[in-house]
């Protein structure tokens, strides 16, 4: 039942009015760029909350930026976030390998970190 509404929900969603054009120059690339910068400066919290801002904005997110928001946000100890951006980069074919030669991969707890939805192992487990 859960599957149907939510199909009913997404045919709904494409078939209700046209999507405005998103102007990347000025709603994304902004807020990567300083997401960027933000990373050099070593204040991967500021990188991750601009990247947040610049994938609200956009319908199509470029995955090396998922990818460093993600690495931002292990940096940081945000599980949620990170198990939740990794699962759209392992839909886009990211490989598990990729996620164990990162440095940030080290700060991941070793043992399941437990949230009342979610278990975070599950991203860095085969």
């Amino acid at each position: 039942m859960k599957n149907f509404i939510y199909s009913c929900y997404l045919v709904l969603l494409f078939s209700c009015g046209e999507e405005k054009e998103v102007d990347y120059l000025k709603e994304y690339y902004p807020y990567t760029n300083d997401a960027e910068q933000s990373i050099l400066d070593k204040d991967f919290k500021n990188a991750l909350q601009l990247y947040k801002k610049g994938f609200s904005n956009v319908n199509y997110i470029h995955s090396v930026d998922l990818y460093n928001a993600m690495q931002c946000a292990m940096r940081i100890n945000k599980f949620e976030d990170t198990e939740s951006i990794a699962k759209i980069l392992f839909q886009r074919g990211l490989h598990l390998s990729k996620i164990k030669e990162s440095n940030s991969y080290n700060s991941l707890p070793q043992e399941p970190v437990s949230y009342t939805h979610l278990t975070l192992p599950t991203i860095y487990s085969v």
